[in-house]
């Protein structure tokens, strides 16, 4: 059961990150936005991913250590 609900829990993940990737080349793909509005954006969700990637990593060397 563990595994149907891992598997639920990734297939939601995945649908909801197509939304936001579809919505984010809705946004990039007008031409009607200004380049600095484009390279703010670009520049805020990179920020984002690093913040992720750094608490995730933060949370994994807890687990290591107790």
């Amino acid at each position: 059961m563990r595994t149907v609900a891992y598997i639920l829990l990734g297939t939601g993940l995945v649908v909801i990150a197509g939304y936001i990737l579809f919505g984010l080349y809705m946004i990039f793909a007008q031409k009607t936005v200004p380049l600095l509005l484009k390279v703010g954006l670009g520049a805020g969700i990179l920020g984002f991913l690093v913040l992720m990637l750094a608490l995730w990593l933060e949370r994994r060397r807890e687990g290591d250590e107790g």
